[in-house]
């Protein structure tokens, strides 16, 4: 199997020390730990965003990443479909946006059960609705490594099923690392997972 995440002894000092996993071609794979555990600092890792030794290769050419939260103030009058538009092109979406982009947007969002939802204000969207459109608008790119953080963190435990079975449908077809503290959670979908204990790094 293609390893597309490859981590060996990953150390940041005072934040997390000798994590070693691997994540294989079209897994689900969750990164686990408690509050304090270093998941956010691995993930930072992984996009660069810290100093760190050991060994961190990522093969996927194009890697997206869905945040954990996006605060989005009530009086900003922007629309799914416009948020989709701003993270891809300089140009004022109010002025519009183009055929291409609202089609894959629109194939993006029923992936992950919003069909219909692109001229929704996104302050008008639900918490778990929010983080579906989020995951959309990763997927629209076709990235061929999604990394999460923490996507149910706060969600009913309706909206977090929903969520789930976007996640689920995605497994074999796009490799995926979950940050979560939520065990139970994603040892029902992942495919793999890795613990991190926040002391001395990782086990599977």
């Amino acid at each position: 199997m293609t390893v597309v995440v490859d981590v060996e002894r990953l150390t940041v000092p005072g934040r997390v020390e000798g994590v070693s996993f691997q994540v294989e071609q079209g897994a689900l794979h969750a990164l686990v730990g408690p509050n304090g555990s270093g998941k956010s600092t691995v993930l930072d890792a992984l996009l660069g965003l810290v100093p760190f030794t050991g060994k961190v290769a990522v093969t996927a050419a194009r890697v997206a990443v869905v945040p954990q939260r996006l605060e989005v103030p009530a009086a900003l009058p922007l629309t799914v479909l416009e948020l989709f538009g701003a993270s891809r092109t300089s140009w004022p979406v109010v002025l519009g946006v183009g055929g291409g982009l609202r089609e894959q947007a629109r194939k993006a969002l029923e992936e992950v059960g919003l069909a219909g939802a692109l001229e929704r204000p996104l302050s008008k969207l639900s918490g778990g609705e929010l983080r579906r459109v989020l995951l959309a608008n990763a997927l629209c790119d076709a990235p061929e490594l999604l990394l999460l953080d923490e996507p149910e963190a706060g969600l009913d435990a309706a909206s977090a099923a929903v969520l789930g079975d976007a996640l689920r449908g995605l497994t074999g077809r796009l490799t995926t690392l979950w940050i979560s503290h939520d065990a139970a959670r994603v040892e029902a979908l992942a495919t793999k997972v890795t613990r991190l204990s926040g002391a001395a790094g990782a086990a599977p």
